[in-house]
This record gives C-alpha cells, structure tokens and sequence, in this order.
C-alpha cells in the first residue's frame, strides 16, 4: 500500500491509506482531508481470494455473448495477471462527483503504470 500512498500524495498532501487492522488482506482505506472515501484491497496471484475472483471473471466472459477475438484477449489478460485492485466507494452523504474526483488519481497511476483490465 505505501505506493499507491505515494501515489495519492503527489495528487495532494491531504491524501492518505489508514490500513485497516487487523487484516491478512493488503489493504486500507482511501482518506482525503479526513473524510473517508473508499476501501481499497490489493489481492496477488497465489491468494485464494486472487484465484477464485479470477476463475469467477473467466467463467462471466467465456459465458458472455460477443466478438470472439475480443473475449480471447480478455482471457489471455486474466491468464497473466497478477494482482487485482479492488476499490470500494464509500459515497458517506456526498455528491457523485466529489466522491470520484477523490479516488481518480489511483486510476489515473494505474493506466499509466500497469497492464490490465478495469
């Protein structure tokens, strides 16, 4: 977690990840200015929640209907991941904007550092 901190504190000094205790999980919750804006849990290849959250996304795709060329790279991607970012938004009596506007920047990183699907 401390590069997404990092990460987050470039965007503002205001961010930060107060890790959630006690969890066997990699994880915290996003904060900015002292309000509480989402739970962010990272799971990596060989964690059993890592392995069942991929084999449960294989089996919605090879099920879905659509362009097989499309499904086979989206499976190729599953294939070799090797870590998910699960964000969950806590809205906590806020607007749709300001809530997300808080959380872009880990979004922003992560398309411009990693690989993958959201």
């Amino acid at each position: 977690m401390p590069l997404l901190e990092e990460v987050l504190k470039e965007s503002g000094p205001d961010y930060s990840i107060a890790e959630r205790l006690p969890s066997p999980r990699e994880g915290g919750n996003l904060m900015h200015s002292g309000g509480l804006y989402a739970q962010i849990e990272i799971n990596r290849r060989g964690d059993r929640l890592f392995d069942q959250e991929l084999g449960e996304l294989r089996e919605e795709v090879e099920e879905c209907e659509g362009k097989r060329k499309e499904r086979k790279a989206v499976l190729e991607t599953l294939k070799v991941a090797r870590a998910t970012v699960a964000v969950q938004v806590l809205w906590q009596d806020r607007g749709t904007v300001e809530t997300l506007q808080r959380i872009d920047p880990i979004w922003k990183w992560l398309f411009a550092n990693r690989k993958g699907l959201l």
